[in-house]
Parts: structure tokens; C-alpha cells; sequence
């Protein structure tokens, strides 16, 4: 006949086994290479820009107050220039040669694969 552990048991069993996985994600985590520079700006990118569309939508509701098209820019420009001047150069550099890239890339849309 079988006994049955008692809850010390599988108390002490759980806590193992969570040392075990924690270990060995930490130990897989160390041997991924951190990100290289180009996907760190894609990242910060796209914070920026989501950071940037929920203060505009956030400050403007456009259904109940209509606004220009050159007046919203203006202000998401403005958004934008405060987020950026936060930024170093190679990093700004390194965000405007991509946007540029991908607008290229776009014209060539038809031919890429």
C-alpha cells in the first residue's frame, strides 16, 4: 500500500521544481544575445508612436470638435519633437533612415517578393 505525501511534502516538491524551471529560464535567458541596435529602435519607434496617438486621441475628440488636417499635424508634429528631443543623434539617425527605407521599399511594392 501506497501512503500519500502529506502537504510539507508537496509544499517542499513545488518549491523545488519552481527553483528548477527559474534556473534553467535564467540560464537560457543569459545565451540569447540582447537585441541588436536596429531592433531597439524599432521598439522605441513604436512606443513612440502609439505613446504619441493616445495623447492626440486622448486630448481631441474629433467627432464632438472637428479639427484641420495641417492643425492636427501641427500638434502630432509637436508631439513628436517633445518625444524625440529626448532621443540621442544615432538613435534619431538610425529611425529616420529606416522610415525612409521602408517608404522606398513601399514604391517598389509590385516587384518585391
Amino acid at each position: 500500500m501506497k501512503s500519500q505525501p502529506d502537504k510539507s511534502d508537496l509544499n517542499r516538491s513545488r518549491v523545488h521544481v519552481e527553483h528548477m524551471i527559474k534556473e534553467v529560464t535564467d540560464s537560457v535567458m543569459a545565451k540569447n544575445a540582447p537585441d541588436p541596435f536596429d531592433t531597439i529602435i524599432v521598439k522605441k519607434v513604436n512606443a513612440m508612436t502609439v505613446e504619441c496617438f493616445d495623447h492626440f486621441k486622448r486630448a481631441h475628440n474629433l467627432r464632438l470638435t472637428p479639427m484641420k488636417k495641417m492643425d492636427a499635424v501641427e500638434h502630432i508634429r509637436a508631439l513628436y519633437k517633445e518625444s524625440l528631443s529626448k532621443w540621442n543623434k544615432d538613435e534619431i539617425l538610425e529611425a529616420y533612415a529606416m522610415t525612409l527605407a521602408v517608404l522606398a521599399a513601399e514604391s517598389f511594392h509590385e516587384q518585391l517578393i
